[in-house]
């Protein structure tokens, strides 16, 4: 099914402006208008524009001047408008091993990409954002969505219920 993008508002969060335009193209290429899309150079402009509004996605880099990728995330889920810490964030890297991908997911990412990213893969990453939506976690030691992908087997059911199917 496709779906139509057009009335999505992404931030773009780069310190290159080479890769802000990349992502800017791919962008309109699955559809999201070019006037719904705003480029930011650094995590402190953007969590400056959080403040004021919300997109309804946030793509971001890891290798940000200033504050990284993962301490600007933590600090998008620390805000306190209940909008704004919720807003999904994909993250955009060059550096895609399991260290980076697992310090992504626990800093609150919805999502990872690898660098260079197609448009089958951005346009799957926002679908996925958008038709499974995790569960948002609010707790003392964590905020963000769920960090569990998948349901793993237990074993043994724990109640005779478990098997009466």
């Amino acid at each position: 099914m496709a779906y139509d993008l057009s009335r999505l508002q992404v931030d773009i969060v780069d310190g290159n402006p080479f890769s802000r335009q990349i992502l800017r193209s791919l962008l309109v290429a699955i559809g999201i208008p070019d006037t719904k899309i705003t480029e930011v150079p650094d995590a402190e402009s953007e969590l400056a524009v959080l403040v004021r509004f919300t997109p309804d996605i946030v793509i971001c880099g890891i290798e940000l001047p200033g504050m990284d990728g993962l301490a600007f995330i933590r600090a998008v889920r620390a805000l306190d408008d209940e909008f704004a810490c919720c807003v999904p964030v994909i993250v955009c890297t060059a550096y895609i091993d399991e260290p980076r991908v697992l310090a992504c997911r626990d800093a609150g990412a919805n999502e990872v990409l690898n660098k260079p990213v197609s448009v089958t893969t951005l346009y799957q990453r926002i679908v996925s954002v958008i038709e499974n939506p995790r569960s948002f976690v609010l707790s003392p030691v964590f905020k963000g969505p769920d960090r569990r992908r998948r349901v793993k087997p237990t074993g043994r059911p724990r109640r005779a219920s478990d098997t009466d199917i």
